[in-house]
């Protein structure tokens, strides 16, 4: 087999799994709670990337 033969059949797996994810996504953000909660995750990933920045510079 080709040396990238893995990560192609790799991400032949993962594509609909992603596209699986967006459509959800984009159900929850038809609601009012969805948007906060789609919101909320966001901040939280935000603030989690400040920390790992933070201990990075110091």
């Amino acid at each position: 087999m080709p040396t990238g033969w893995h990560r192609l059949t790799e991400f032949r797996h993962h594509r609909p799994l992603m596209h699986a994810v967006g459509i959800a996504l984009g159900l929850i953000h038809r609601w009012d709670w969805g948007r906060v909660a789609l919101r909320a995750c966001g901040a939280v990933v935000a603030a989690a990337a400040l920390v790992f920045l933070w201990k990075a510079l110091v």
